[in-house]
């Protein structure tokens, strides 16, 4: 049965806490004991204000008379790791720490005798219902992120952190530029550039696209397109390799055409045509990108889920038609699984219910019509979302664990989540009814829509080669926009020549890599 009468008790739990809640968490001075709860929160896109206001509810819940909730933040990231480290009072961190597990072969002067890292075991919150709930939080939370958060497997799986927020990223779109000149959304690659060329022929001077160069938010695409090319397993198995490690997987096939993919969206149909982006893009910062965006200079940004809330200082959420869009199929599977760009498109129409009739393909290739088609709809459903790195982690040395764990049960109820929706716009990484939300503007709406049945990708860093060793995805390349974006031939770097040069420094040092990492 879906939640929907949880919602509505959602809103009148909402409702009475907004009379009851306690005022006023920021303060000077914190009593480190079980009954006062030091939360840590990074103040970027989402800011702070929703936390507080978790907060307020949290201590207004029936049993936590006597309990207070304070809240510190910082706008720099890594402050949360840092406050770990240092042993700070903090008891529950919320921040950005892709690579948290490291903190769990780490100690400070703080930890008692016997202990173990610097996180506390959260298995027992998510095999727990959210507050007032009777699902438990792992099989409320999509499949997603109990397969990249867990640890282990079977009755021996751990988890030691709690994602926080859940957004789609990936393509948002100038919706009424798209509707007023009668223009598509693009359900292949290779129909994002002719819709980047379409947009050119547009009178006005509204560029395809604009983008940081420094950030990188590509990301948001080439992951999905490198997990729709070569499959989930093989995606997933890149991040948790099993004991016959290589670094082959760095020329995972998926690698190359996600770049290649790119490639032509940042050069246009060459590499000495660049008239898709605004001019000075790849120096651009994201403050000024956004701004760019919304001030009508482009039809489309790379950007995250947070851009109508991190500039509601600008444009007040809602007042520009704005929305994400489903990232577009990479159209070199169309190849790899035998088929042509106009099948893969009819494909793509029948995995978005807009075709109701199951496309007549012919595959050239080894598989059938049917598992073509299966392999379509799978990749069709990946979604990037950063909340692997957008992660709550408990410090095992507090003196209010068990707080923090019932906060983050509360976080994870539906009454949590509306707090959350209403204060940051955030669509937390759970499986609810969200039709029955109400309050939406058009661009939560989209991101709703795109979660629908969705599959998260992520830089799910389980393995110690990642977070006891350093290793990334990219490690001389980490943002590949600023190579295939270069405005000198000599710095232009090709899909290919990045591929082959981030296999080459894996292999020049695999075997201090696996030392370091603890691996044979």
């Amino acid at each position: 049965m879906k939640r929907l009468l949880r919602i509505a008790l959602a809103a009148m739990m909402l409702a009475a806490f907004a009379l009851a809640s306690a005022c006023g968490t920021k303060e000077d001075v914190i009593p480190n004991d079980e009954n006062n709860l030091e939360i840590f929160v990074l103040d970027a896109g989402y800011g702070d204000k929703f936390v507080e206001e978790l907060g307020k509810a949290f201590e207004a819940l029936p049993g936590n008379s006597g309990k207070k909730v304070w809240v510190r933040s910082a706008v720099a990231f890594g402050q949360g790791e840092l406050k770990l480290t240092s042993g700070a009072t903090a008891d529950l961190i919320i921040d950005a720490i892709g690579d948290y597990r490291k903190l769990l072969t780490m100690r400070n002067n703080k930890l008692p005798a016997g202990a173990v890292g610097l996180i506390a075991d959260l298995t027992d919150v998510y095999n727990s219902p959210a507050y007032g709930e009777t699902e438990l939080i792992k099989d409320k939370m999509n499949r997603s992120f109990t397969d990249v958060f867990a640890d282990g497997s079977g009755a021996q799986t751990k988890f030691y952190a709690f994602p926080w927020a859940n957004d789609p990223n990936g393509l948002v779109y100038d919706k009424k530029f798209f509707t007023d000149n009668g223009i598509s959304v693009p359900r292949t690659t290779d129909e994002l550039v002719e819709v980047c060329d379409l947009i050119l022929t547009k009178p006005g001077q509204t560029k395809p696209l604009i983008w940081a160069g420094g950030v990188g938010y590509w990301k948001y695409l080439t992951q999905v397109w490198w997990a729709q090319y070569e499959g989930l397993d093989n995606y997933l198995k890149f991040f948790n390799p099993d004991t016959n490690l290589d670094p082959v997987e760095f020329l995972q096939d998926g690698r190359l055409e996600s770049l290649k993919a790119l490639d032509k969206l940042i050069n246009g149909q060459s590499s000495t045509i660049r008239n898709y982006s605004v001019a000075g893009s790849l120096s651009a910062n994201f403050t000024q990108a956004q701004m760019d965006f919304l001030g009508g200079k482009a039809a489309m940004i790379p950007n995250g889920g947070w851009i109508e809330n991190e500039m509601k200082g600008n444009y007040a959420p809602g007042s520009k038609n704005i929305a994400v869009m489903k990232t577009p199929i990479v159209s070199s599977l169309a190849a790899k699984l035998g088929i042509t760009e106009t099948e893969l498109r009819a494909v793509v129409d029948y995995a978005d219910n807009t075709a109701s009739a199951k496309p007549a393909i012919t595959p050239t290739g080894s598989l059938n019509a049917d598992a073509v088609i299966d392999y379509i709809v799978e990749a069709r459903k990946f979604v990037y979302s950063s909340a692997a790195e957008e992660v709550a982690l408990v410090a095992s040395y507090s003196p209010a664990i068990e707080l923090a764990k019932n906060f983050l049960r509360f976080m994870a109820s539906d009454a949590g989540i509306a707090i959350a929706r209403q204060h940051a716009g955030i669509l937390l990484p759970y499986d609810y009814d969200m039709d029955a939300i109400t309050g939406l503007t058009d661009f939560q709406k989209s991101k709703r829509d795109v979660m629908k049945n969705a599959y998260f990708i992520m830089d799910g860093y389980q393995h110690s080669l990642f977070y006891k060793a350093g290793l990334l995805t990219y490690n001389q390349h980490k943002y590949q926009e600023q190579k295939l974006g270069a405005q000198s031939s000599t710095d232009y770097k090709s899909p290919q020549t990045i591929v082959n040069e981030e296999y080459d420094w894996v292999y020049s040092r695999w075997d201090n890599l696996k030392t370091t990492a603890g691996v044979n």
